[in-house]
């Protein structure tokens, strides 16, 4: 179960969402190369992507192939709500 839940959080997440968030979506929102332009992305990243997007997300695929959805949830969501403090 647990090569499942990073076979497919990895294959579907960090292949498919994560190019299109970082080359489509973060190069609109801020487009450009420069050591700006990369501190403000590195900031999408950290403060809105992996807090609201990345951790939720894996833990939700974890419990929903674990067998725990709603347990899953709650937990990610706890993550979450730490990461933030």
């Amino acid at each position: 179960r647990r090569t499942a839940v990073f076979t497919l959080f990895g294959g579907g997440w960090m292949g498919f969402g994560q190019y299109y968030l970082y080359c489509r979506l973060f190069e609109r929102l801020v487009p450009g190369t420069t050591a700006l332009a990369s501190a403000g992305k590195a900031a999408l990243d950290q403060l809105v992507h992996v807090p609201l997007l990345y951790f939720p997300l894996f833990y939700s695929i974890d419990a929903l192939l674990q067998g725990a959805w709603a347990r899953g949830v709650a937990c990610g969501m706890e993550h979450v709500q730490h990461r933030l403090r």
